[in-house]
């Protein structure tokens, strides 16, 4: 049941006509359980100039203080991952909120936030903005403003030995454990119709919740999970 979806920054403030791209690498399949994956080699970053014009936009007390405070949810490649140091960030969320930052002269100020987490403190204030793979939603959009910045799909995963090859209705889903990520819009659509297996007179199926992103697919690899709804990158 592949479909568009939007990655997101949230942000309090609207940042526009920034001529800028950036872009990481990695491979989620080829990342270590439990670990990062690839790291970028191409430097798209360094070369992004500052933009006096998309920097006036900016209101007064960002400017005045210099800084953006970013929430950024890490989970696998290629959006915001940690490199095989357990340490270091990497992948294209993480370029693409740095060139911002450069764009705007500004400082980054940046903190590792669960996903589920993010939208709550964006809105009380605690961070300027955040980035993650989060869904553009009407209810999300009355508290919190987006700038999109890129098109994926949303679908099902499954490990090589699963009888489950194509998923076109929830009801395939029936029996089995489904893992997906905390506070996502998966894991809102699982909820809202898990009544339907009930309804078809079959057993329902679990979801299973997660912070981290990359425990999602660590837990379909160690078979706690039957199948993934998540976001898949192809």
């Amino acid at each position: 049941m592949p479909r568009t979806r939007h990655t997101a920054a949230f942000a309090l403030i609207t940042v526009a006509a920034l001529s800028l791209t950036a872009c990481g690498s990695g491979d989620p399949a080829a990342a270590p359980a439990g670990a990062g994956g690839k790291t970028p080699t191409t430097d798209v970053v360094s070369s992004v100039k500052r933009d006096d014009d998309a920097a006036r936009l900016l209101p007064e007390k960002v400017r005045a203080s210099g800084t953006l405070s970013l929430a950024s949810s890490v989970g696998a490649p290629p959006g915001a991952f940690y490199e095989e140091d357990g340490r270091t960030l990497a992948g294209a969320d993480i370029d693409f909120a740095d060139a911002v930052a450069r764009k705007l002269g500004l400082r980054l100020k940046r903190e590792v936030a669960s996903f589920e987490a993010i939208l709550p403190a964006l809105g009380s204030g605690k961070y300027d903005l955040g980035t993650g793979n989060f869904g553009v939603t009407e209810e999300r959009r009355r508290t919190i403003d987006f700038v999109t910045y890129i098109n994926d799909g949303q679908g099902f995963a499954v490990r090589d030995d699963s009888d489950l090859k194509k998923v076109t209705d929830l009801t395939q889903l029936c029996g089995l454990t489904v893992g997906t990520g905390a506070g996502t819009t998966f894991e809102a659509t699982l909820e809202e119709n898990r009544h339907r297996c009930a309804d078809a007179g079959k057993k329902p199926y679990e979801v299973k919740t997660y912070a981290d992103q990359a425990a999602v697919w660590i837990s379909l690899r160690q078979g706690r999970s039957d199948v993934l709804m998540s976001t898949i990158n192809g």
